[in-house]
């Protein structure tokens, strides 16, 4: 609900989107978590995330396809260093495998 209310009064505030959106997926709001990671698509700064929210969610419904695509996105796009990588591209290969 605060950031719910932190949009509410600055609607271009990515950073709490992005909280606000890996937070509903944790809650299993996934319809939810979608909207705010398909806005943030649209930002410099969290299209990366969003990229790796939206395979998570595509990996939770078991959207082989759409998993595949937005991971390989993440992928090629994928700079800095993290635990993200190293996942993103175990579920791709798990992906790629069921096909």
């Amino acid at each position: 609900q605060s950031l719910t209310s932190v949009l509410s009064l600055d609607p271009s505030n990515d950073e709490a989107r992005l909280r606000r959106a890996v937070a509903y997926l944790a809650a299993g709001r996934i319809d939810a978590a979608e909207k705010d990671y398909r806005e943030l698509l649209t930002t410099a700064d969290q299209a990366q995330r969003a990229l790796f929210g939206l395979g998570a969610i595509a990996w939770r419904r078991h959207d082989t396809n759409a998993a595949i695509q937005f991971y390989q996105n993440y992928l090629s796009n994928s700079s800095p260093p993290s635990v993200r990588p190293g996942v993103a591209a175990e579920r791709l290969k798990q992906l790629q495998g069921e096909e």
